[in-house]
């Protein structure tokens, strides 16, 4: 009887245990259709579907605001910034103030930014 509840004991602690390793933001994380969070997830890249073309499509979207930055076709995550290229052109966001930058040229942006886009727009090809 004993080894029965330090069974049930040890269960409950790792399942605590599990429990509490949980990862916590501010907004909302793993939706079906969430394809990635950046930061607190207030910043999420969202999957979407247009049945007029048949065709998936990626929108970079602001949860605390609840709109869409951009339609985009490529992105990476190099900390703090989220660099997107797509229907707007180039979007620069830094997730940790909410500040982004959005141009149709990449004069308008560092030459380190632009190296980045440059690489992104490389690995959409």
């Amino acid at each position: 009887m004993l080894k029965k509840h330090i069974k049930i004991l040890l269960l409950l602690i790792c399942i605590l245990t599990f429990n509490s390793c949980k990862e916590t933001t501010d907004y909302p994380i793993g939706g079906r259709d969430t394809h990635d969070y950046f930061g607190n997830a207030r910043f999420v890249v969202l999957l979407g579907w247009d049945s007029s073309n048949n065709k998936k499509y990626y929108d970079l979207y602001d949860q605390s605001s609840y709109n869409s930055i951009d339609v985009i076709t490529n992105y990476e995550d190099i900390k703090p910034n989220v660099y997107a290229i797509g229907e707007k052109g180039y979007t620069k966001l830094n997730y940790e103030t909410g500040e982004f930058t959005q141009s149709l040229s990449l004069s308008d942006f560092s030459n380190e930014d632009q190296i980045i886009f440059e690489k992104l727009q490389k690995n959409n090809n």
